[in-house]
């Protein structure tokens, strides 16, 4: 997985910026289910499908990963200056996992 996917477009300085609205990555093992795709934009890669235009976010993916590592998301800690945050601020995406499928 990457930061950011790239654009469909080719930029002035003949490259491509980054693009948050699509990105590809590869999951395995660690409880990960076999064989699916999640997620699509339109054919040029420019928008997300509107009836589901967040259904999996980063926040979901970062949730997931800490689920199948057996951390808890949902839990807070301390920063050095007291200041709680959040280990993710997404929830699982069931569809990703060997228990939810």
């Amino acid at each position: 997985m990457v930061e950011f996917g790239r654009t469909p477009n080719i930029n002035p300085a003949a490259g491509r910026d980054h693009w948050p609205h699509g990105f590809s990555m590869v999951m395995a093992g660690g409880g990960v289910r076999r064989g699916i795709v999640l997620g699509e934009t339109d054919p040029e890669g420019k928008k997300l499908p509107e009836e589901h235009p967040h259904r999996y976010a980063v926040e979901g993916l970062h949730a997931t990963i800490h689920h199948l590592l057996g951390i808890d998301y949902q839990r807070e800690l301390m920063s050095p200056i007291g200041r709680p945050m959040a280990i993710s601020a997404g929830t699982p995406i069931g569809e990703l996992m060997v228990e939810n499928g």
